[in-house]
């Protein structure tokens, strides 16, 4: 089935203040990999990561994409996010600063293998890993590269992957369980890939 889940990571604000405006709480918990339904690190280059399970209700991720993402980067604070769906090939990133989306990459493979919408002001690296993956991909056939080009630039940015160890942290348990408080969490709505690229 492969990996559903949804990230963002938050520079330029406290990990307290980040999980306060999306009505996160923490609950003691340690743990080695991202295997609760909420679960954040601390990362270096001084950027907050929470994680999404594919578990988790799509009524509470839903909120997420909204107007909590251009709170959370207001004041100052930068913001990246990222969808991963390797059971129907969609993946996502974003950037966002000063409370609006500088920039936003997706790739759907129900628009064909090498379907890329882009809008905005693009990072410096899009282009070199755009034009990789599509080397790679028409020399291969069968393997979708494209795929991974919204993952890599986030992890360029951040330095995460999902599918990777933490960079840099030694800890066994790095990461922290988190619970949305009751009041965030609202009637079910579309799931969040619709909401991300619509139909």
């Amino acid at each position: 089935m492969g990996f559903s889940l949804f990230w963002m990571a938050v520079k330029g604000k406290a990990p307290e203040a980040v999980r306060n405006e999306l009505g996160l709480r923490l609950t003691g918990q340690r743990l080695e990999f991202p295997e609760s339904n909420i679960a954040a690190a601390e990362l270096p280059g001084g950027w907050y990561l929470i994680v999404w399970d594919r578990e988790y209700p799509d009524k509470y991720l839903d909120d997420v994409p909204g107007a909590a993402l251009k709170h959370i980067s207001t004041s100052g604070g930068e913001l990246v996010t990222c969808f991963v769906h390797e059971g129907i090939m969609i993946s996502s990133a974003a950037y966002w600063k000063d409370g609006r989306k500088i920039w936003s990459i997706i790739h759907d493979s129900t628009k064909g293998g090498e379907h890329l919408a882009t809008e905005g002001d693009l990072p410096e690296i899009y282009a070199q890993i755009r034009d990789k993956a599509l080397s790679e991909q028409r020399a291969t056939r069968g393997v979708e590269y494209v795929f991974d080009v919204p993952l890599d630039i986030a992890q360029g940015i951040t330095g995460y992957s999902h599918c990777q160890d933490l960079p840099g942290i030694e800890a066994d348990k790095p990461f922290e369980e988190l619970v949305a408080e009751p009041s965030s969490i609202e009637a079910p709505k579309p799931p969040l890939w619709k909401k991300l690229f619509g139909g």
